[in-house]
């Protein structure tokens, strides 16, 4: 199993932390969207058998499996890009089981094409067993320019300045391209 905690290892607190925050990652990777650490009990025997631990814990209670309801994107209205490239960058799917790997996924696609100055992918339970997803994304500024300036003296007592200008277009063909 991917458990931290195997048989003849050390138990330590921060073992546990590690194996509580690895159980709810699968948990909510499995259409547990309400599950948290707080839903696990442990008992831990150091009793029963000298140099030993007895380690168990269990599930409080077996939540219920959520699916994706709806999915809102927003976008600045004026701003052209092509519908494709988004809805290919969105990974989460209504109607199939919570998971959290989706959101952040998504998440980090919409990000990486940095066209947009914030991306916020925002999940909230709905009726029925559904999670609602909205995303938004804003405005950034797609073309510019960029000045650098660089010094540098030498040893014998040169100095130079050695400038550098940069143009860039993040959405020249509506798709999220980055020229320079």
């Amino acid at each position: 199993t991917d458990s931290y905690i195997h048989r003849g290892s050390f138990i330590s607190e921060s073992l546990v932390e590690q194996e509580i925050t690895r159980a709810t990652a699968n948990f909510r990777n499995c259409g547990y969207y309400d599950f948290s650490k707080n839903d696990f009990a442990f008992v831990a025997d150091t009793i029963s058998f000298p140099g030993k631990v007895i380690f168990n814990y269990n599930v409080k209670t077996v939540p219920a499996r959520f699916t994706f309801g709806d999915v809102t994107v927003t976008r600045p209205a004026d701003m052209k890009f092509r519908e494709s490239v988004i809805r290919d960058m969105i990974t989460i799917t209504p109607g199939s089981l919570y998971n959290d790997e989706d959101v952040n996924r998504t998440y980090s696609r919409l990000a990486s094409l940095r066209i947009f100055n914030s991306v916020t992918v925002r999940t909230q339970a709905a009726d029925s067993l559904k999670v609602n997803c909205d995303i938004s994304m804003t405005r950034s500024r797609l073309k510019g320019v960029r000045v650098n300036l660089e010094g540098s003296a030498t040893t014998t007592g040169l100095f130079g300045i050695s400038p550098q200008m940069t143009f860039y277009n993040k959405n020249l063909f509506h798709g999220g391209e980055w020229f320079t």
